[in-house]
This record gives structure tokens, sequence and C-alpha cells, in this order.
């Protein structure tokens, strides 16, 4: 019999949220392990835990590929059900079915509006109860014959809980980043991940890695000349500037290819 030891590939990233973060509170901590040979991600924290997973495409896709290209709300779904009751969503509904069933919505006077807003939000995950809330405020304003009982079960919106949603907003601003930055085989070192900040100016917007070592290349400005003009005006400049005739006719060439002759 032979024994063969196999280690698996698993990246394990963990976020601390620190004081100074504008939301310091909603999510102090999270584990996320990568297992990339059996693409799943399993997540530990106090917004909660969690485990999805997906069927290995080695040859086609790796896994961290996969997971550079989920957005949010895939990825939302993937891991957690809507089990949370909107208020504002129901009562909306609410409202739209009374007014398809014949009822002046504008002449409900302010009190009826926010009973029916409280018992839209009168439980959090109970839906049954309530359908009973809403049934009786109906009551209370002489429209409930009106109004179908089955229809009304439709109006009930739900949504995700707060942590299910800041779980997800974690993976978009560390988790996806990072699988975008690594992929390759194995992740040789870790880089420092912080969010985009909500500012116009110069600022910590991409991780730029070595081509031949992937090291982080410091002190750099990447320029989109695809989507900006003035990448474009920058890189003209630097065709005309730089000493490298080889580098500047190529640039010459890629400005020509994006503006369909410069």
């Amino acid at each position: 019999m032979k024994l063969e030891r196999i280690k698996p590939r698993i990246i394990t990233i963990r976020l601390t949220q620190e004081e100074s973060d504008p939301d310091y509170g909603s999510c102090l901590w999270a584990v996320f392990k990568l297992d990339l040979d059996r693409y799943e991600i399993s997540i530990t924290g106090d917004c909660g835990n969690y485990a999805c997973g997906w069927h290995p495409t080695p040859k086609t896709e790796s896994f961290l590929h996969l997971i550079g290209r989920m957005d949010e709300g895939y990825f939302l779904d993937k891991i957690a059900n809507r089990s949370r009751i909107d208020q504002q969503e129901t009562y909306n509904s609410v409202l739209q079915l009374l007014e398809c069933t014949g009822i002046a919505i504008d002449a409900i006077d302010e009190d009826d509006r926010d009973a029916l807003l409280a018992a839209c939000g009168s439980y959090d995950t109970d839906s049954h109860g309530v359908l009973s809330e809403i049934r009786e405020v109906l009551e209370e304003m002489e429209v409930s014959k009106q109004v179908d009982t089955f229809d009304l079960c439709g109006c009930i919106e739900m949504d995700y809980t707060p942590s299910q949603k800041k779980i997800a907003e974690v993976f978009r601003k560390y988790i996806r980043p990072f699988a975008r930055y690594s992929d390759r085989e194995w992740v040789e070192e870790p880089y420092t991940l912080a969010p985009i900040e909500d500012y116009d100016g110069l600022k910590r917007k991409y991780v730029v890695l070595k081509a031949d070592t992937g090291a982080v290349v410091e002190n750099c400005f990447v320029l989109r000349p695809e989507k900006d003009c003035a990448a474009r005006e920058a890189l003209l400049a630097y065709a005309n500037s730089t000493g490298n005739k080889v580098l500047a006719k190529d640039i010459m060439a890629w400005l020509d290819d994006l503006s369909g002759g410069y």
C-alpha cells in the first residue's frame, strides 16, 4: 500500500476592521478560505458562517479567475437566501395592489398609511404574521373584502439580512480584487488590500505586479487609454519624449488602434 500526502491548495484570508474604518462594527472580522482545487469558499466571521462551491473546471478556468469575475449580487445569491421581510418594498407592493383593485390610494389618510407601513414590518421573518397584520389594517380601512388573499400573499417582498449584505460587500471590496491580482498557479506573497476610496483625486485604485515575479510595483500610475482621453494624450506625450524609439513606435501604433488614427 502506497501512502501519499496531498497538500491542499487553500488560501486563507483574514480581514479585521479597524476603529478608524467608517463602518467600524459592521463586520469586525471574517475569515475566507478559498480551496483552489475543490472550487469551494468557506467563510466564518461575526457576520455569520457561509459555504458554497462550484464544479471544478481546472482545464478551462482557474478558481481564482472564476472568483475574479463574480459580481456581488451573484455571490450573495450563492451563499444566502432572502429570509428577511422587506418592510418598505412590501408596503409599496400592497399600495400597488390596492390601486389595481380600484381603491384610490391618494385618498388613504396618513394614519392609515402609517398603520399599513407598521404592519408590513411587524415581523422580521414571519410572512404569515405580517399578512395577518396587514389584513387587520385593511379591515379597519374597510377595504379588506376588495383584496384577494392570494394576491396579498404576493405582496410580501423578501430581502437579505444586513449581515449577509455586508459579507457580500466584503467579497466585492477585498476578495474579488485579491483573486484578480492573484490569478496564477499559487500566491507567493500576500498583498495589502484596501477598499477604493470615494475620492476623485490621486488614490490607490490598482495593484500592479511584475509579470516575471509577481512582486507588487509601488509608486506607479495606471492609465486606461481605451476609456480615458486624457490617458491617450499622456501616452502621446510620452511617445514623443522617450528615447526608446521602439517603445514610442509601439505606443503610437496602440493609439492608432484605439482612436482609428491619431
